[in-house]
């Protein structure tokens, strides 16, 4: 008996994309929050590191974007409320 093969697809659908993100999102929580307890640079806290960063090419190629990326660590600044705007 031939059954029909599930079909497969080469990215995630948004759904899920969604969800994945979601929960790394709280993984990434519990881990700042567990490495702020921790001896900096230690077995421990080095694990929770790398993992970091692997969660962070993991969304980053998720998300078509390059393995690389890295968000800014602040938000473009708003021209028209410059200090000279004031």
């Amino acid at each position: 008996m031939t059954g029909r093969r599930k079909r497969r697809y080469a990215k995630l659908h948004d759904a899920d994309r969604q969800a994945i993100e979601a929960a790394a999102t709280k993984l990434l929580d519990a881990m700042r929050n567990a490495k702020m307890n921790l001896i900096a640079f230690n077995e421990h806290y080095t694990a929770l590191h790398e993992l970091g960063g692997a969660k962070r090419v993991t969304l980053n190629v998720i998300n078509d974007r390059p393995r690389d990326h890295e968000p800014p660590n602040v938000s473009p600044a708003d021209p028209l409320a410059g200090p000279s705007r004031r």
